[in-house]
């Protein structure tokens, strides 16, 4: 066989590029290979490999500091302090879609809270969850014991949580771990009616699809939503009855004990569609981590066995890599973001002004984080993940590519059809904002 190689190197070296891709597609889908998930395996050790994240970070600090705590919601809240994610992110679930179904109803609402770089979960009588990243593997998951019993007093001990993988690992997040939303359509109990479907949902899907089982504060002009919904079904035939008064509230008052959550009876809107455009953008990036960290592996393992002295190797995995980098940059560039009808958006405030705070400003005040909430999300149409620990940590074979890639786009928008729904004068924004404010740009 390496004979047979060798010399179909030498004679057709148009070949190797097309062998070289031919090779890890028979090695990814061999049954030995099969057997457990890629990243499971060298390079990534997904399982065996100790990780360090801002979670594991801030929960080591929080338990060295003398804190007290008289209820679950100021535990969670100094939580959520220590690890600098707002409170004000709170967003509301009341829909049976978590590994912690039990508690969660209309009436226990099961709260996510996000900053760029950690998500956190909980619900009444539950345990805390959490998704951070580490240089290394990608994303990874925590749980925590909430102390619930008057008297305790000892910091819990967080534990990473591999089981949260059934549902944040499968052909949605491009089969690594990831991040995902559903909206369902939920009965009374919260449990959602599969028979009249549900959608995954990020930036990408129309309003009308979205938030199905989800609270949903704010003003959204005209538009309509499936959140503060319960669904029947009669005769085979689901129907919905509204949860409010009106289809999206300011507050959410008496649907369940607003004072037992840190952000009280607030679901923003604004919260949602951000963080609904956060998941998709950190999961094109995982995806992009883990594949890049796999063709590089590859890569060396066989100029080890088989040389490349004419460089068709490096030509496929430089290829490969091209490919991965268009990826990203489709994704930062939030090509596919769904048109925001009517007058647009309106929500609370000081979740608006806790986002931005840590916003990278250009010289002119300009910054990725502002908002437009009319038409698109954003102002500037490039992910302010663009700074997150995910994109910052990518191999940097890739992101060197992302990087003359997206200068590129932005310097010529209409030259490529992946940056080419921006203005030149957006595009223009966009650089400078980058060229003042990303090291290495």
């Amino acid at each position: 066989m390496l004979r047979f190689v060798m010399i179909r190197c030498e004679r057709y070296t148009a070949l190797c590029s097309l062998w070289f891709g031919a090779m890890l597609v028979l090695i990814f889908s061999s049954p030995s290979f099969a057997q457990r998930p890629r990243y499971e395996g060298a390079p990534i050790l997904y399982s065996q490999t100790e990780c360090e994240t801002r979670v594991t970070q801030g929960l080591q600090r929080l338990a060295s500091a003398p804190i007290t705590w008289n209820s679950a919601s100021e535990f969670v809240e100094q939580v959520l302090l220590a690890l600098e994610v707002p409170v004000e992110s709170q967003m509301l679930v009341y829909s049976k879609t978590s590994a912690q179904n039990s508690h969660i109803s209309p009436q226990t609402p099961r709260a996510i809270y996000f900053s760029d770089d950690i998500y956190v979960g909980w619900v009444q009588g539950g345990d805390l969850e959490f998704a951070s990243f580490d240089r290394e593997i990608g994303l990874v998951f925590h749980r925590m014991a909430v102390p619930y019993r008057s008297g305790i007093r000892d910091f819990p001990t967080p534990v990473r949580d591999r089981s949260c993988l059934s549902c944040h690992e499968s052909s949605a997040t491009g089969n690594v771990p990831g991040l995902t939303a559903r909206s369902v359509f939920p009965d009374a109990k919260g449990l959602p009616l599969l028979q009249a479907g549900s959608f995954r949902i990020d930036h990408t899907n129309p309003i009308n699809q979205r938030w199905g089982g989800w609270y949903v504060t704010g003003h959204l002009d005209s538009l309509t939503h499936l959140g503060n919904q319960i669904s029947q079904e009669e005769e085979g035939d689901v129907t919905t009855s509204p949860l409010t008064a009106t289809a999206t509230p300011t507050l959410l008052d008496g649907l369940f004990r607003e004072e037992v959550y840190p952000a009280g009876g607030r679901s923003d809107a604004v919260a949602l569609m951000i963080f609904e455009q956060q998941i998709a953008v950190h999961n094109q990036l995982m995806q992009a981590h883990y594949q890049a960290r796999e063709i590089l592996y590859r890569y060396e393992g066989f100029i080890k066995s088989f040389g490349d002295e004419d460089g068709s190797f490096a030509a496929s995995r430089d290829e490969q890599l091209d490919h991965k980098a268009e990826l990203v940059v489709q994704s930062l560039l939030l090509g596919e973001e769904q048109v925001i009808e009517g007058e647009g958006v309106e929500g609370w405030s000081a979740f608006q002004e806790a986002f931005r705070r840590n916003a990278r400003k250009a010289s002119n005040r300009r910054s990725l984080k502002d908002l437009r909430l009319y038409e698109r999300l954003f102002k500037y149409r490039c992910s302010h993940l663009i700074y997150s620990d995910a994109f910052t940590n990518l191999p940097v074979q890739l992101k060197d590519r992302t990087l003359s890639l997206l200068k590129e786009c932005l310097e010529n928008p209409y030259s490529s059809p992946i940056s080419s729904h921006l203005s030149a004068s957006e595009a223009s924004k966009i650089s400078t904002i980058l060229s003042e404010t990303l090291e290495g740009f």
